[in-house]
């Protein structure tokens, strides 16, 4: 299999299938510790690409790499296309954040507002009107999603493969679901992904792909859950079988979706 400027050995031929770099990029140095580190043992899930979990990477012009994640610098390019650092500023871009248009608390929930026309969902709650004639509850309230590390599905499914959980786990984080499909993965300048659920960290999961699911609004208002085609596949709940790939996966609220080494994402219509 050919190698990638950091020395992975690459599964395809544009980008490295292990760190995401463009394969005719050219750099100086090598990644110790890379080899191998985009295959886990058994049953444990792999990196899923954009960046390697072992190894640093050595140049010998300063300039040449990123000095944030060490990614090709790409000739006069004012930003990082991995990270986004800025080469002129030395700063990092900020992190995204996704809050209702009102503001209403996340802990106690949106407060009610009138129904509104169309398929569009309320500004305010993120609650799509309910169908004539459903009586269904499931648009009754505001759909959120909880973001958090789980360590014991980490135990269960990831320990001993390549991804290490986290020394600093990141704090749970609620975000209200306000569009008809809502995307989750890890964030990439280069790849072009920008996910509403965003599992890029810090700290990262490296073993959520890039566009690893979505979450899709059902007519009553639910969401069902629908996998991409990831690298290391999508769990619901307590189940030990993978979801099937593109086959939507009907939710309900308190459901929690497991994917990559330790990412738990729970939804709940509050």
């Amino acid at each position: 299999m050919p190698a990638c400027p950091r020395g992975h050995a690459s599964e395809w031929t544009d980008f490295c299938s292990v760190c995401g770099v463009p394969m005719a990029e050219t750099a100086t140095g090598s990644a110790s510790g890379a080899a191998g580190a985009g295959a886990g043992t058994a049953g444990s899930p792999a990196p899923a690409g954009g960046q390697s979990t072992g190894g640093t990477a050595s140049a010998t012009a300063a300039d040449t790499l990123c000095p944030t994640c060490g990614y090709p610098r790409e000739p006069g390019g004012t930003f990082c296309e991995s990270c986004g650092y800025d080469f002129q500023t030395g700063q990092l871009p900020a992190a995204p954040t996704v809050a209702p248009a009102s503001g209403p608390d996340p802990a106690g929930g949106p407060p009610p507002a009138p129904a509104s026309s169309g398929d569009a969902p309320s500004p305010a709650t993120g609650a799509f009107p309910s169908p004539a004639g459903d009586a269904s509850a499931a648009s009754s309230g505001a759909w959120w999603a909880t973001v958090e590390a789980d360590r014991a599905y980490y135990d269960r499914f990831s320990a001993g493969g390549p991804v290490d959980y986290p020394d600093q786990p990141p704090s749970p984080q609620s975000i209200p679901l306000l569009s008809a499909t809502v995307s989750l993965g890890r964030r990439s300048r280069s790849r072009g992904t920008s996910p509403e659920i965003d599992l890029s960290g810090p700290p990262e999961d490296p073993a959520v792909s890039h566009a690893h699911a979505s979450l899709v609004r059902q007519p009553d208002g639910s969401f069902s859950l629908v996998d991409n085609g990831s690298t290391n596949g999508t769990r619901v709940n307590d189940e030990e079988d993978l979801i099937g790939v593109n086959v939507p996966r009907p939710l309900k609220s308190g459901d929690r979706i497991y994917l990559g080494a330790w990412s738990r994402v729970t939804i709940e219509l509050r």
